[in-house]
């Protein structure tokens, strides 16, 4: 396929692995927004040829291809004021967010959700990432499934519907279970203990989880109604009421969806 030339709107960890991944496989970044122009001015000193600017205004632009990169609230009021050069695409990258939130500003418009937690100094390739594809024109659709696919990406076709969803679900997987480690880590702190005690522990639980059903994979006090463990445990937790709760919460529930699973 004859790759577009893209532009990436935003500066931040998703705009960063994007452009860098696009490069990667031959797609010219032609410009980088930031409303703060020195940090579009950094993330396009990173790449070949892209031009930094602090201008919506991108209506002579050689860009195809315009990817938002930005916080969820944000992308209808950017796709609102935005002017792109004529057949240009409007792309947000945004789980939780409607095809129609742009495509009523924009009839050219489509959604590219890679399915992935994005931090700057980390190496992401976008070998095998789960990408959600979503477009308002059949044409805009069969792009961007090429795209992904050159980016050896999984693309996934769904409604925006069926895509706020699985961001809920990634929400509890990624962003919750990512507290709950920062709390053990703290936990663990207080009593002088390093963190990485816990990492075999962390890899291993990972792993069974994407190899088997989570739910008959699961282990711990809760599971097996060990009571006694259960009391020990929240009451070590008596100086931090609000990690007590959450103890009792996870492992009623714990104990909840058991109990619909055995019937």
């Amino acid at each position: 396929m004859t790759l577009p030339n893209a532009s990436i709107i935003g500066c931040g960890n998703l705009a960063f692995h994007l452009s860098k991944n696009l490069e990667n496989i031959g797609v010219n970044i032609i410009d980088i927004y930031g409303r703060d122009i020195k940090k579009a001015r950094k993330l396009a000193s990173k790449l070949y040829n892209a031009q930094p600017c602090d201008n919506l205004d991108f209506t002579f632009s050689k860009a195809d291809l315009f990817f938002l990169c930005i916080s969820d609230d944000a992308i209808q009021e950017i796709s609102s004021t935005i002017l792109l050069p004529q057949n240009a695409v409007l792309i947000h990258c945004s789980g939780a967010v409607s095809l129609h939130s742009i495509s009523q500003s924009h009839k050219r418009a489509g959604v590219f959700y890679p399915i992935q937690t994005f931090t700057t100094d980390r190496k992401i390739s976008f070998i095998e990432i789960p990408v959600c594809i979503e477009a308002s024109l059949p044409g805009i659709e069969i792009v961007l499934e090429g795209l992904a696919k050159k980016l050896k990406a999984k693309p996934y076709f769904m409604s925006s519907e069926q895509r706020k969803v699985l961001h809920l679900s990634a929400v509890f997987a990624c962003n919750f279970s990512n507290h709950l480690f920062s709390i053990a880590k703290l936990i663990l702190q207080d009593q002088g203990l390093p963190f990485n005690l816990l990492h075999h522990l962390i890899a291993e639980t990972v792993q069974k989880a994407i190899e088997n059903d989570p739910q008959s994979v699961q282990t711990g006090p809760a599971i097996r109604r060990d009571l006694k463990t259960m009391a020990i445990h929240e009451n070590l937790l008596n100086d931090t009421v609000e990690w007590q709760k959450l103890y009792s919460w996870f492992s009623t529930d714990i104990n909840r969806i058991n109990e619909i699973k055995s019937r």
